[in-house]
C-alpha cells in the first residue's frame, strides 16, 4: 500500500471519527414511513436486515412482514400477504438502504409512524418504530394477530400524532445527553435501557403535561410510555443511524457504519461504499432461552437491525457498563470487560464524554476499522434479543459478527481503489 493511500485512509477515518465523536442525536420528529421516504411506493413493506430472499425468510420474519402488509390493507391474512411477496405484488426492502433501522424483526408499512432523530452537526436523519411496550404479543417478535392489529393502529391513529405534538413542544430531544448519564448507571444501551428510559421519561412527561391532549388521552399514553422500560432503545436506533448516514460515503473511510440480520443472512455496510452489503450466513445467538427446554434449535439467527448502536460505540462495545447484561446470559465480570477490550482492539477511538466507571472513567471504543477485523480477527460482539422459531421471543443474548463479512468488504475496498 502506498503511503499516500495510506493517508488517505487515515485522513478519511479521522473525519468519520469526528463525526462520531462529536456528534448531537436529537430526536426531533415523528411522521409516517410514507412522508419520510420520497417517492416511497405504498405496496413497499421495509424489512430487518439485509435484501432477503423470500424463500429463506424465517417464520418470524414472514410474520411481521405479512402483519405489516395486512395492517396497510395490502392483504387480507399473513399467508396472503406472503404469497403476494412471492407473487412480486407486495415489494420488499431493507430498512437500512432507506435511513432506517428496525428493533428486532419490526417490519413497516407506508402508515407505520416512525421516530426521526437527526444528527445536526451533519444534517443527516434516521427513523425506527416505536418500542411496542412488555407484550409478549409483538410484531417486532414475528407475532401477528388481533391484540398486535389494534396496538398498531393505537400507535398510528393515536401515538403516534401525540408524541409528534410532545416532541415538538419539547423542542426536540438531545439523545447524547441521556446517553452520557445512562452509560454510568449500567445501562450499555442495547439490551439494558432502564436508567436511559428513565431519563427520557423526565423530558417526555413535563412536554406531555404542557401539550392541549385531552386528559383521556394523556393518561393512556402516559400509562404506555411508564410500562415500557426498553422505550429508550428504538429512539436511540433512529438516533443512531441519523450519526452513521453521516458517515456513509465518505471515501477511502474503512469503518462500518450499519448491520443487521434477516434470520437468514447477516449483512455489513461501510463508510467507503455506501449502501452495498457485504453478507454472511446469520449466526444464532448464544444466551439465555426464556424456556429451560429450549436451545439452539429453537432460535432464529440473528434477526434485526437494533446492533447500528453497536456501530455508534455501544451494546457489545460498552458490555463493561452493563455487566447485568452479560451476567444474564450466562457470562461474568470478565466476560464483560472482555467484550470492551476486544472492541477496542478494532476500533480507531473512544466516545470520552460517556465515561465507565468500571473502565476508570474511559467511554466505550468507537469506529470499527474493516481492516482490524482482518488482521487481528476479532470480531464485533452484538448484543441483542432472541426469537423463536415458531415466533415469539426466546431469550437474549449475544453473537460475532461473521469474519467473512469484513473479508468481503476488504476485497472490495482493494478493488475499488486498485491495491
Amino acid at each position: 500500500m502506498s503511503i499516500d493511500l495510506k493517508e488517505k485512509i487515515r485522513e478519511a477515518n479521522s473525519k468519520a471519527l469526528e463525526i462520531l465523536i462529536h456528534a448531537q442525536p436529537t430526536w426531533v420528529d415523528v411522521v409516517q414511513v410514507k412522508e419520510f421516504i420520497p417517492g416511497y411506493q405504498e405496496n413497499m413493506i421495509l424489512h430487518a436486515g439485509p435484501p432477503v430472499n423470500p424463500e429463506n425468510a424465517p417464520i418470524p420474519l414472514i410474520n411481521a412482514v405479512g402483519g405489516a402488509a395486512v395492517h396497510e390493507g395490502l392483504a387480507k391474512t399473513v399467508d396472503e400477504a406472503w404469497n403476494m411477496v412471492k407473487s412480486g405484488e407486495i415489494l420488499l426492502g431493507s430498512q437500512l438502504d432507506y435511513r432506517g433501522a428496525s428493533g428486532a424483526a419490526y417490519a413497516v408499512g407506508a402508515s407505520t409512524p416512525v421516530q426521526i432523530a437527526e444528527n445536526p452537526e451533519t444534517g443527516t436523519q434516521g427513523f425506527c418504530t416505536f418500542q411496542e411496550g412488555p407484550s409478549r404479543n409483538v410484531l417486532r417478535w414475528g407475532i401477528y394477530n388481533q391484540e398486535v392489529e389494534e396496538r398498531l393502529q393505537w400507535f398510528r391513529e393515536i401515538f403516534g400524532p401525540v408524541m409528534k405534538e410532545v416532541i415538538k413542544t419539547a423542542g426536540g430531544i438531545n439523545l447524547k445527553n441521556i446517553l452520557a448519564k445512562a452509560i454510568a448507571m449500567g445501562d450499555e444501551n442495547h439490551s439494558r435501557k432502564i436508567a436511559s428510559t428513565a431519563l427520557l421519561m423526565q423530558q417526555l412527561m413535563p412536554a406531555i403535561m404542557d401539550t392541549q391532549i385531552p386528559e383521556k388521552i394523556k393518561n393512556d399514553v402516559v400509562k404506555f410510555l411508564c410500562s415500557a422500560e426498553r422505550f429508550f432503545l428504538h429512539v436511540f436506533i433512529a438516533g443512531a443511524t441519523a450519526v452513521m448516514e453521516g458517515v456513509k460515503g465518505i471515501d477511502y473511510c474503512t469503518l462500518l457504519v450499519g448491520q443487521g440480520g434477516n434470520g437468514f443472512d447477516f449483512g455489513t455496510k461501510f463508510a467507503f461504499s455506501g449502501n452495498e452489503w457485504y453478507t454472511s450466513k446469520c449466526p444464532v445467538c448464544t444466551g439465555l432461552y426464556i424456556n429451560p427446554e429450549w436451545d439452539e434449535r429453537h432460535g432464529v439467527p440473528y434477526l434485526g437491525d437494533s446492533c447500528v448502536v453497536e456501530t455508534y460505540g455501544f451494546g457489545g462495545n460498552a458490555a463493561i457498563a452493563g455487566p447485568m447484561v452479560v451476567y444474564l446470559t450466562g457470562g461474568d465480570l470478565e466476560e464483560a470487560l472482555r467484550r470492551t477490550n476486544n472492541a477496542r482492539e478494532i476500533c480507531v477511538g473512544t466516545h470520552n464524554w460517556a465515561i465507565i466507571p468500571a473502565l476508570n472513567f474511559q467511554g466505550p471504543p468507537v469506529g470499527i476499522d474493516l481492516r482490524k477485523v482482518v488482521a487481528k480477527g476479532i470480531t464485533p460482539v452484538c448484543h441483542g434479543g432472541m426469537h423463536h422459531v415458531d415466533g415469539g421471543q426466546a431469550g437474549a443474548g449475544y453473537m460475532n459478527v461473521p469474519k467473512e463479512c469484513f473479508e468481503k468488504a476488504l476485497k472490495a475496498f482493494a478493488a475499488k481503489y486498485n491495491l
